[in-house]
C-alpha cells in the first residue's frame, strides 16, 4: 500500500473521534473505559505477533522514542476526547490541527532535518487558508481550558504520529503497534486505580458496542499510521492527516446537524489541495506535456 494512501485512510477513521466520544462521553467512566478498550488491542495484536512472528529486542536507545509516543498518544487521546464533549468539532479541530501542522513541521526540521522547499510551502500555505475558511470560530474564553486542552491534543499528536519514523525502519508495525496499545492500557489503568474509578463487567449494550468499535478504530489507525509514516516524510504526512477534519466536519453535519458553509466547503476543498499537491510530481507531468 502506498504510504500517502495509508495515511489518508488513518485520517477518514480518525474524523470520527468525536463521534464516539459523544456517543460515548462519560457514561462509562474515562480511564476504565480507555484501558478496557486496549486490553482487546492487546489480545489481538499479541496473538497476531505470535502467528506472524517479527519480534525483536529493543534496544536500549529506542526505549525512549516508545515511551514517548505512547504518552504522547494517550494524551492526545484525553484532550481531544474531553474537548469533542464540551466543545463543538470545529472549535476543537481548528485549535487541534493549527497545533498539529505546526508541531509536526517543526518536528521534521529538527529531528530528521526536512527542509521546507516550495511544494511544502505552497502546501502548508494552502492547509492554512483551509483551516481559517473552515473554522472562523469565535473563541468562548469562558471555555479556555477546552481551547488549551485542544491544542496539547495537536501537539501531542504530532508526537505520536511523526516520532514513529524514529523506530519504524527497525521494528515490525505489528510490533510498534503492541508497544503503543501495551502503553495506552497502561497510563489509563494507573489513573483508574489511582483515582477509584468505579468499574463493571462490559454488558451487550450499544454504549459498550461503541467503546468495542471504537477500540477497533483505534488499532487500525495506529496500523496505518505507522506504515504511513514510514514511507513518507513527516511534514508530508502531516499535511495529509488534516483530511480527518473534513471528515469530521461531514459527520457533525450528518450525525449532529452542525452548520457548515460555503466558505467551510471551500477550505476542505483546499485542504484536498494541499494533501495531492506534494504528491504531483511535477517534472514528470511537464514531460509528458
Amino acid at each position: 500500500m502506498n504510504g500517502s494512501l495509508a495515511l489518508f485512510l488513518a485520517a477518514t477513521l480518525y474524523g470520527f473521534i468525536g463521534v464516539f466520544s459523544r456517543i460515548i462521553s462519560f457514561n462509562i467512566p474515562l480511564f476504565f473505559q480507555a484501558w478496557s478498550r486496549n486490553v482487546l488491542a492487546v489480545l489481538l495484536i499479541f496473538g497476531l505477533v505470535k502467528i506472524f512472528g517479527g519480534w525483536k529486542k529493543l534496544k536500549p536507545g529506542d526505549f525512549k522514542w516508545f515511551a514517548l509516543r505512547g504518552l504522547g498518544g494517550f494524551i492526545s487521546f484525553l484532550a481531544f476526547y474531553i474537548s469533542f464533549i464540551y466543545l463543538d468539532f470545529s472549535t476543537t479541530y481548528f485549535i487541534s490541527y493549527a497545533a498539529a501542522t505546526i508541531a509536526g513541521y517543526l518536528l521534521g526540521y529538527l529531528f530528521f532535518k526536512e527542509k521546507l522547499n516550495q511544494v511544502k510551502l505552497i502546501s502548508l500555505g494552502l492547509s492554512i487558508i483551509g483551516l481559517f475558511l473552515i473554522f472562523r470560530v469565535n473563541l468562548n474564553l469562558d471555555k479556555s481550558i477546552y481551547l488549551v486542552l485542544s491544542a496539547v491534543g495537536g501537539i501531542t499528536l504530532s508526537i505520536w504520529t511523526v516520532f514513529s519514523k524514529k523506530i519504524s525502519g527497525i521494528y515490525s508495525n505489528l510490533q510498534m503497534n503492541l508497544i503503543d496499545s501495551i502503553f495506552a492500557l497502561a497510563f489509563p489503568l494507573s489513573l483508574s486505580l489511582i483515582l477509584r474509578e468505579q468499574w463493571s463487567w462490559p454488558t451487550l449494550s450499544w454504549l459498550w458496542g461503541a467503546n468495542l468499535l471504537f477500540a477497533c478504530l483505534f488499532i487500525a489507525v495506529g496500523f496505518l499510521i505507522v506504515y504511513g509514516f514510514k514511507k513518507v516524510e513527516a511534514q508530508k504526512g502531516s499535511l495529509i492527516l488534516l483530511f480527518d477534519i473534513v471528515v469530521g466536519i461531514l459527520l457533525g453535519l450528518i450525525l449532529f446537524k452542525e452548520n457548515v458553509s460555503l466558505p467551510a466547503l471551500m477550505g476542505g476543498a483546499l485542504i484536498v489541495a494541499a494533501m495531492i499537491f506534494p504528491n504531483i510530481n511535477l517534472k514528470e507531468l511537464s514531460k509528458n506535456e
